[in-house]
């Protein structure tokens, strides 16, 4: 097993600050293409966790590839998929963009919706037209709800959520 590598948030910002910083290093962001859209590190990269190994051979150039995800949980499994890929130049980014956020660093951002909202919004929906139409149709259809509910507290456990899987497919998230 291999020890992680980390960095925080406050340390890979003033790293970022040398001028000298992207001649040998890069920031790697591995959510996927609608949260970075949504708000991102300026200068980072967007490389989708899925499509990690497609950019072994770019990413091997650099001395040191800081990866960064929402919270830290994707950012670890691409470390592990990079050390799996034999490449030994990575860093973790501990607490992510959510870090990144705590500490009033800067931020570039869009009107494109993070996956977090995008999950918030599409799992109220369902709990609630499930609830609605309970009361209205049918008390069986209450499954929606408690169906949605498991979901999330099977999310919040393991840290994967199924819900973000299928929006990551949707098209506005490529």
């Amino acid at each position: 097993m291999h020890f992680m590598k980390e960095i925080n948030v406050q340390e890979l910002y003033t790293k970022m600050q040398d001028s000298n910083f992207e001649s040998d290093s890069v920031v790697v962001d591995v959510r996927v293409p609608g949260e970075h859209k949504s708000e991102r590190i300026a200068s980072t990269i967007n490389i989708p966790l899925n499509r990690l190994e497609e950019y072994k051979e770019e990413l091997q150039k650099y001395t040191n590839v800081y990866v960064h995800c929402e919270t830290g949980g994707r950012s670890g499994d691409a470390c592990k998929k990079l050390q799996d890929m034999m490449l030994d130049n990575w860093v973790n980014v501990h607490g992510g963009i959510a870090a990144w956020k705590d500490e009033n660093l800067p931020l570039l951002s869009s009107t494109h919706m993070s996956m977090q909202r995008q999950v918030m919004i599409a799992a109220g929906s369902l709990v609630l037209i499930g609830t609605i139409l309970a009361l209205l149709i049918n008390m069986w259809i209450i499954g929606i709800a408690i169906f949605v509910g498991a979901g999330l507290v099977f999310a919040g456990v393991t840290n994967n959520c199924g819900l973000a899987l299928v929006l990551q497919k949707m098209p506005w998230n490529r």
